[in-house]
């Protein structure tokens, strides 16, 4: 143990002081043979970028977590190579070391909130910095944060809640920033805020690893651009060849009926007097900027959240996927899930056999979406109610999504779905534009 650590040490003074990141040879794996990456080498200096990029469970995740430390004391995977973060190895080094070093916005941000409101958020994040990061003021005033204060962070929605870990990330001060897929849940106006946000953290001496599919995005800011093999996905010509999707004849219904909503404390309602129906199969889109209300409605109609005043009368069974899918599952794994709910034959060469056969805990989000939205399509609930369903895909499972969504509408059921994915429009039936629907005077 002793020759380790003075290994260790040697390693760490003859890395480049000029250096902010040094990563050689990684390899990660969970188990004993399943690698996620594999020769995996790059350095950045201060003001330098790299942009992650690979397809739905190619790894970015895995990448953020080994530098942020996450590997291996929340994520239980192994991490092999050479790593370098301002000084220290994150595998093995204190927490208040790591969080002076390296920064780490999750891809699903609920997982990166401590706070029970978005001012308690603030200030525990200002509190383990030690000391006052004038930029990150600046941030919250950017991304409009102080309206939030009041708010639990639990009402958040997804939106809100990436821009609030996001500042609450810049208030520790560290070095190396890691944006896990940043873009994921933020409307066209604040992805370009973040963009000009990421512009200028490089020109103060921030390093950034963003993870992402946007190479055309990020790529005219980007000092450097890897692209993560993958190479194990079958690209079957039908995605709903064996998916056993049951045809209905029935005549779903939604209606609000004068119906309130406000969040606890804000005295301020965001839906007064709402009175909406939505009728017959077919694919409706919420349509709205962050925080406009979108998931509000699909939860108020779900019957997880309760209105202050009104009703919501809904003809029939329905069944929700939430924006964050792992509380969609029950089952260890993605095989036993499927199962849970009928039958598709083609199952393995959809998604491999290694993706099916992989728990939840490992699975990267966007294989949980896929899996989520597969068992829901089995389900043969004429109602389906989905938040985002299609973030965090590569465009290969997108299509996959796409083709899925049209075979259910066409099958009968309703779904209504919150999204900010413009691509979702070309399939649409209809497009509800929720700030319409939003108490203006009140």
């Amino acid at each position: 143990m002793l020759k380790e650590k003075k290994a260790m040490e040697v390693k760490m003074a003859e890395a480049p002081s000029n250096r902010v990141a040094v990563v050689e040879n990684l390899e990660a794996l969970y188990g004993a043979k399943n690698y996620v990456i594999r020769g995996l080498s790059f350095e950045l200096g201060p003001g330098e970028m790299l942009l992650l990029v690979g397809s739905t469970g190619a790894g970015k995740t895995t990448v953020a977590n080994i530098l942020s430390g996450n590997v291996p004391r929340l994520v239980k995977a192994v991490a092999n190579g050479r790593i370098f973060i301002s000084g220290i190895d994150p595998r093995n080094a204190a927490v208040e070391e790591i969080l002076s070093a390296v920064a780490l916005v999750p891809q699903e941000p609920w997982n990166g909130i401590i706070g029970d409101t978005v001012e308690n958020e603030m200030l525990i994040s200002k509190m383990l910095s030690g000391e006052e990061n004038v930029y990150s003021s600046d941030l919250e005033e950017e991304l409009n944060i102080g309206r939030l204060y009041e708010r639990t962070t639990f009402t958040l929605s997804a939106g809100e809640t990436q821009k609030v870990a996001i500042v609450s990330r810049m208030n520790l001060g560290a070095k190396l920033i890691v944006l896990d897929e940043p873009l994921t849940y933020l409307d066209e106006e604040s992805r370009e805020k973040l963009k000009e946000i990421v512009r200028r953290l490089l020109s103060i001496g921030k390093s950034l690893v963003i993870t992402g599919h946007e190479k055309d995005f990020w790529g005219d800011i980007a000092s450097k651009v890897i692209e993560l093999p993958h190479g194990k996905v079958e690209h079957v010509k039908n995605f709903t060849a064996g998916l056993d999707i049951k045809e209905t004849s029935e005549h779903p219904t939604i209606e609000f009926r004068k119906v309130d909503y406000r969040y606890y404390p804000s005295k301020s309602y965001i839906f007064r007097d709402l009175n909406l129906k939505i009728e017959g199969k077919g694919i409706f889109l919420l349509r709205g900027p962050n925080g406009s209300g979108k998931t509000t409605l699909l939860r108020i109609i779900s019957g997880l959240t309760r209105p202050k005043r009104g009703k919501v009368i809904v003809s029939h069974p329905m069944l929700f996927l939430p924006d964050n899918p792992l509380l969609f599952f029950s089952k260890p794994t993605a095989i036993e899930e499927i199962r849970s709910f009928g039958s598709f034959p083609k199952a393995e060469e959809f998604l491999g056999e290694e993706l099916l056969r992989k728990k939840v805990k490992e699975m990267s989000s966007g294989q949980r979406r896929i899996v989520s939205l597969i068992s829901a399509a089995l389900s043969g609930k004429p109602i389906l109610l989905m938040d985002e369903p299609t973030v965090g895909l590569d465009p290969y499972y997108k299509k996959a999504v796409l083709e899925i969504l049209r075979a259910l509408a066409e099958a009968g059921r309703m779904l209504v779905i919150s999204t900010h994915d413009k691509t979702l429009e070309k399939i649409a039936d209809d497009i509800i534009d929720v700030m319409k629907l939003r108490c203006s005077d009140c």
